[in-house]
């Protein structure tokens, strides 16, 4: 019986893990603007950016255009994108991401693009309501995915946080290894008691 609800709360454990990156951890008041450098790594995902001159930069929580969330700030031309990878390597899925316009610049379109880890692709843009603050959008069908690109399309500067991903369950190789073990576990652990009590 022990065995068995030890097995269940392992196989519980393997559920997808799911993060949100927020940027909180760069928030610095000020009224400046942070480089952030070609690339950010946050809960084991990894953002870079694929400009010829990457740049990514998050505002001072005194900035002018600071909407209440620390975020990264897109700053290099539009139709350069920005993309993101788990740093194992793993699949994972897109839940929602969270979009705002630099200073409510007018008519911004972000687009993001899901490349499938069995191969192909899917798309979705996103349009911001050119006003001040963040726009959360849901996305559905971007799962199992092994990268994601998110390009600014029209306008000139976005800022991108609270990115909501699910890291991949285990595949099933992987699971059936694992219950195998523990069946083995099991097995010398029921014969060491019947010895004993023999």
């Amino acid at each position: 019986m022990k065995f068995t609800i030890a097995a269940l709360a392992l196989l519980c454990s393997l559920n997808a893990q799911a993060t949100t990156i927020d940027f909180e951890s760069l928030a610095v008041a000020d009224s400046a603007v942070h480089s952030q450098g070609a690339s950010y790594t946050e809960d084991g995902y990894t953002l870079v950016d694929n400009a010829s001159s990457p740049d990514l930069q998050t505002l001072g929580t005194l900035h002018t255009y600071y909407t209440q969330s620390t975020a990264l700030v897109k700053t290099t031309s539009y139709q350069q994108s920005t993309t993101l990878t788990n740093n194992a390597g793993s699949t994972f899925d897109l839940l929602s991401l969270d979009l705002a316009e630099w200073g409510g610049l007018p008519s911004t379109q972000v687009k993001i693009v899901g490349f499938f880890a069995a191969g192909g692709s899917i798309s979705q843009l996103l349009t911001l309501d050119q006003l001040y603050g963040f726009q959360s959008f849901a996305v559905t069908g971007f799962t199992n995915l092994l990268s994601l690109t998110i390009t600014q399309t029209t306008g000139k500067l976005y800022q991108l946080d609270n990115i909501k991903v699910v890291s991949a369950v285990p595949e099933v190789g992987t699971t059936l290894m694992l219950l195998s073990g523990l069946g083995l576990i099991g097995m010398v652990s029921r014969r060491r008691s019947s010895r004993m009590f023999s």
